[in-house]
């Protein structure tokens, strides 16, 4: 039978957090701070093309009446503004629809999930379709694990 001696056990010289930074392998980036003039959210696009989603339209201040133009962008995503003479209307729940041809012009289909990005200050709402996510995102396939 052989003994293997095992030795004692000495504490580090150095501090704590210096080996802690070093394990991290140095400071990490932070993420910029969200502007509060923006507000966000994520809707399932309804029957009939219905957006719904009250904290962004009461974040833009469209109460129910207010009309709203929407046209669509070569980056594939649509642009909503208020317009007296638009032909959406946000209606008394909170949501208004978008009409088959908008949705059509950048492949958005009933039941798609889509982010809304309100800016309350330009009186705008961007509405992002599946396909100007993948546009904006990509394709993450090839990261490692």
């Amino acid at each position: 039978m052989v003994r293997v001696v095992i030795p004692a056990l000495v504490p580090p010289s150095t501090r704590i957090d210096e080996l802690i930074e070093a394990l991290r392998g140095g400071p990490r980036p932070t993420a910029a701070p969200v502007d509060p003039d923006t507000a966000y959210s994520m809707c399932v696009v309804g029957d009939g093309g219905r957006i719904h989603d009250r904290a962004v339209l009461t974040a833009l201040d469209w109460s129910p009446g207010t009309r709203l133009r929407t046209r669509s962008t070569s980056t594939a995503l649509l642009v909503v503004v208020p317009d007296r003479l638009g032909a959406a209307e946000v209606m008394a729940p909170g949501y208004f629809r978008v009409r088959v041809r908008r949705r059509r012009e950048v492949a958005l289909h009933v039941g798609d999930k889509v982010l809304l990005v309100g800016y309350p200050r330009h009186q705008l709402l961007a509405i992002h379709p599946p396909s100007s996510l993948h546009a904006h995102f990509g394709d993450h396939r090839h990261l490692e694990p």
